[in-house]
C-alpha cells in the first residue's frame, strides 16, 4: 500500500512504503514530549477474467450495513496516560457500523493473514476485537483498554510512550495495520501486476482508473480496502514540451488544506475540497524532472478523484509551518452533518452512482501545537454522543458537532440513491 510520507511537527517522518495503500498526510499535530494479464499495448486484456475472480475474493458490505445505525458499545474509554488521541479515534471506529459488524460477528477471523510480514500476525486485530467486545458489554459505563494498549505498544513502539500524539497518525496506523492483518493473498493462477502503471498513460481516465484499481486489488484485497479506500488520479504536464505523466494512487484518508485567510474567517468544506483538487504549478524547489526535457522544469499538476469510498475519512489540515514557525489553524470549517453531496466531484463520466454522505463521527482536538486534548462525537442509534475519555454524554444540539475543534471527519455513503431520489431527499452540495 503506498503511503505518502509526512513530516511530523517535530521533524519526524512517517516513512513511505510501496507495499501500503494508506495515504498518510502531514497534518502537523505534535507528539508532545489488477493485473499483469494485459500487455502495454493492450492494457485492458484479461480484466473480465480478473473481475470474475474478485467476485469471490472481495468483501462487500450490504447496503443495510451502511444505512442503518445501532447503539453498539456506547461506552467510555479510560485515559491510560495521554491516550486521549487513541480514545478519540477508537470511539469513531466503534461508531463505524459495518466495521463493527465485521469484527463483532467474528467474520474477521477467517481472513487473518498471520504470514504477512507487514502485519502484526493478527495480534492487533484480535486485540481490537476484544476491545470492541468489552465496549459492547459495558454500554453505559467505561472500560480500561489495558490489553489493547499493551498489544499496541508491542506492535508499534511509537505509540508506547505516554506522550501526546497525533490522532490522524494513529488512525492511519490502525487502518493500515488492520488491512495488513486481514489482507487476502493473491488468488492462485493470477499473475502479479506490474509495479507501475506506465502502460495506462495513453488511456482515458475512466479506463485507466478501472484497470489500475483491479491491478491494485490483486495484492491488496481486504475488508478495510472495500470499506475505506478510494482512488485519485494525478497528472503532471511539462510546461516546456507538454509531456505528461499520470499516476493512480489509493487513499484511505483525504487531507484537506484550509484556505488562506484571517483567524476570524469561516471556511466551508467545499472550499477545502477545492484547495485539495485545484490545479497547481510546480516550479522552483518543487520543479518536476521531465523525462523528455531531461531537466527540472515548471509543471502543471492536476488531481481528480476517480473512486470515492463507502466510508469517507477527511482530515482538516489544521497545522502549518512557515520556516521555523509552527501554527495551528483554528478557523471554523462548516461541514454538513447530513447530505454531503459529492456528485460535483465525481471525476469520471462513466460513474452513474450517486455520492451522498452522512456524518457519523468527529475526532476533535482542543489546544495548540505543543499539546491539548482529544474528544469524539459519534452517532449511535440515531443519537449523538460526546466522548471525553471515560465520560460520555448525549449531544442534543448539532451546533456542538460543527466546531473549530473538528479535526478528523467520518462520513458514510448512503446506499441505493439515484440522482432523482437524492434530490428529493434534500441532498445539497456541501
Amino acid at each position: 500500500m503506498a503511503i505518502l510520507g509526512s513530516a511530523g511537527p517535530r521533524g519526524s517522518m512517517v516513512a513511505g512504503s510501496p507495499h501500503r495503500a494508506l495515504r498518510r498526510v502531514s497534518t502537523g499535530l505534535p507528539p508532545r514530549s489488477a493485473s499483469a494479464l494485459s500487455s502495454p499495448a493492450t492494457p485492458g486484456m484479461g480484466m473480465a477474467a480478473l473481475s470474475r475472480t474478485f467476485t469471490e475474493t472481495r468483501f462487500h458490505a450490504s447496503a443495510s450495513a451502511f444505512s442503518e445505525v445501532d447503539s453498539h458499545g456506547v461506552c467510555g474509554l479510560k485515559n491510560m496516560g495521554n491516550s486521549c488521541y487513541q480514545n478519540s479515534i477508537l470511539q469513531c471506529l466503534n461508531g463505524t457500523v459495518p466495521l463493527m459488524r465485521y469484527f463483532a460477528s467474528g467474520a474477521f477471523k477467517a481472513h487473518l493473514n498471520p504470514k504477512n510480514p507487514l502485519g502484526t500476525g493478527g495480534q492487533l486485530s484480535v486485540a481490537f476485537f476484544n476491545l470492541v467486545q468489552d465496549m459492547s458489554r459495558s454500554s453505559g459505563t467505561f472500560v480500561a483498554p489495558v490489553q489493547f494498549r499493551d498489544v499496541l505498544a508491542n506492535c508499534a513502539p511509537q505509540f508506547a510512550s505516554y506522550d501526546q500524539q497525533d490522532s490522524q497518525e494513529f488512525l492511519a496506523y490502525m487502518l493500515d495495520t488492520l488491512h495488513e492483518d486481514l489482507k487476502r493473498p493473491p488468488p492462485p493462477g493470477i499473475p502479479l501486476p506490474p509495479s507501475d502503471n506506465d502502460d495506462l498513460e495513453s488511456l482515458d481516465a475512466a479506463t485507466g482508473a478501472h484497470i489500475a484499481w483491479d491491478r491494485y486489488l490483486v495484492k491488496n484485497s481486504s475488508f478495510l480496502v472495500e470499506l475505506f479506500q478510494g482512488q485519485v488520479r494525478s497528472q503532471l504536464r511539462c510546461l516546456t514540451c507538454g509531456k505528461t505523466s499520470v499516476t493512480y494512487a489509493p487513499f484511505m484518508t483525504m487531507p484537506l488544506p484550509l484556505p488562506s485567510g484571517s483567524p476570524r474567517d469561516v471556511f466551508s468544506l467545499e472550499q477545502c475540497l477545492h484547495e485539495y483538487l485545484r490545479t497547481e504549478i510546480l516550479e522552483g524547489d518543487d520543479a518536476w524532472r521531465c523525462p523528455q526535457c531531461q531537466a527540472f522544469v515548471a509543471a502543471e499538476k492536476s488531481t481528480q478523484v476517480t473512486r470515492w469510498p463507502e466510508v469517507l475519512l477527511l482530515t482538516l489540515k489544521r497545522f502549518s509551518y512557515v520556516g521555523p514557525f509552527r501554527n495551528k489553524v483554528g478557523n471554523l470549517v462548516q461541514f454538513p452533518v447530513r447530505s454531503l453531496n459529492l456528485n460535483a466531484y465525481v471525476g469520471l463520466p462513466s460513474q452513474a452512482d450517486t455520492y451522498v454522505y452522512d456524518l457519523y463521527g468527529v475526532s476533535n482536538h482542543f489546544g495548540g501545537m505543543d499539546g491539548g486534548h482529544y474528544t469524539a462525537i459519534v452517532n449511535h442509534g440515531n443519537a449523538w454522543h460526546y466522548f471525553d475519555d471515560s465520560r460520555v454524554s448525549k449531544c442534543d444540539d448539532e451546533r456542538d458537532i460543527v466546531t473549530p475543534a473538528a479535526y478528523n471527519l467520518f462520513y458514510v455513503r448512503r446506499q441505493g440513491l439515484t440522482g432523482a431520489s437524492a434530490a428529493s431527499n434534500g441532498a445539497s452540495k456541501l
